[in-house]
């Protein structure tokens, strides 16, 4: 019988080693630890080999053809130069299959627009005022299908691809890599929840903009003063924040059906890299408290012109998921980022004064 080569055999030696010397209990743990690594590792191979979409895409298959068969870019950027180049690179060329154009939102005060470089789809620059409503500007050249991303996210082609599906079947609907939970306690509170608490709560009726596709009509409502209330710009102009939460505001409150329920935010579970998250406004101190009274303020502006609040309904998390995990399990969803878990929500009383953010 030929012997293990010495490169296997030392190994294992030492570890026989490590074993015998360890008390009774601490084996017991280990066995435990390594059924429990086990156990996860079969699980995520079945669920790589089943996993389903929450629609059937082949049976959406009418609603795809009469869609878009691409889509345009809305890249908001601000004083990042090299962030914006790679950004222009990676959705107009790297993923240029999928995109019929882009368009680059360009506050006044960072000077002239760089030269344009050569991409394989049409870039074009949108002059505006420094605002983050500027984002939502109308734009009548962009396709019907807008994929509106910040500039320091990265989203590959392969989830675009997955995404911009999901949404061909349910252009109504916001669909986007970053869930949120918004709720309002009946002691009139706010709280602003991003994934450790939608994950354990196993709810969500939000999706961010910094990376998600919406239909362009959304954008001509948003920033037409005689539909969406004047009040919510100007809040958006005022503290420099929440035009995302407003957005998402406005997009249920149009979608409402008969029974109030409105349009069901999709979330796209993928691999999605958020270069801002050590350096951009969510990073901030205080950022999830502002985002809760932001929530209030908003709320309270939309409820005095008659509208109301889609923290009144919140959607189990696996009615909102795109992608159904098998077996099914509660807690086999997971973030499109890893830093998603470490991101903590905020309770705001809405007998706090005003939201300021320095």
């Amino acid at each position: 019988m030929s012997q293990k080569p010495g490169w296997f055999r030392r190994p294992v030696q030492m570890a026989k080693v490590q074993w015998n010397v360890l008390s009774p209990k601490k084996k017991l743990l280990c066995c435990a630890v390594g059924v429990l690594i086990s156990l996860s590792l079969f699980l995520s191979l079945v669920d790589l080999m089943f996993s389903t979409y929450l629609f059937n895409i082949k049976s959406g298959a009418a609603t795809i053809l009469l869609s878009p068969n691409k889509f345009s870019v809305v890249i908001n950027s601000y004083k990042r130069p090299r962030e914006l180049q790679d950004a222009i690179q990676h959705y107009a060329s790297r993923c240029s299959h999928l995109v019929d154009q882009v368009f680059i939102v360009w506050s006044a005060d960072q000077g002239d627009p760089p030269k344009k470089k050569p991409h394989k789809v049409p870039v074009s620059f949108i002059p505006t005022k420094n605002s983050l409503n500027s984002r939502f500007l109308p734009i009548d050249e962009a396709s019907d299908a807008i994929f509106m991303v910040d500039d320091d996210v990265r989203v590959n082609c392969q989830a675009l691809d997955l995404a911009f599906a999901a949404w061909r079947i349910k252009p109504s609907s916001m669909v986007g890599f970053y869930p949120r939970l918004a709720v309002e306690d009946s002691d009139g509170s706010f709280a602003y929840h991003a994934w450790p608490v939608l994950f354990f709560r196993q709810q969500s009726n939000l999706v961010l903009t910094k990376a998600s596709f919406l239909h362009k009509q959304y954008m001509k409502f948003y920033s037409d003063s005689s539909r969406h209330p004047q009040e919510i710009l100007d809040y958006v102009d005022k503290y420099f924040n929440c035009e995302d939460i407003a957005m998402s505001l406005l997009v249920a409150n149009v979608t409402r059906d008969n029974q109030g329920v409105p349009a069901l935010p999709l979330y796209v579970e993928a691999s999605v890299t958020d270069r801002g998250i050590f350096n951009g406004i969510s990073t901030n101190t205080g950022h999830m408290g502002q985002r809760s009274k932001c929530l209030h303020d908003l709320v309270a502006i939309y409820r005095s012109h008659g509208w109301k609040s889609p923290m009144d309904y919140a959607f189990p998390l696996r009615q909102a998921s795109f992608q159904q995990h098998f077996p099914g399990f509660w807690w086999q969803a997971k973030p499109s980022n890893f830093f998603e878990w470490f991101a903590v929500s905020c309770r705001t009383s809405s007998s706090k004064s005003s939201l300021r953010i320095e």
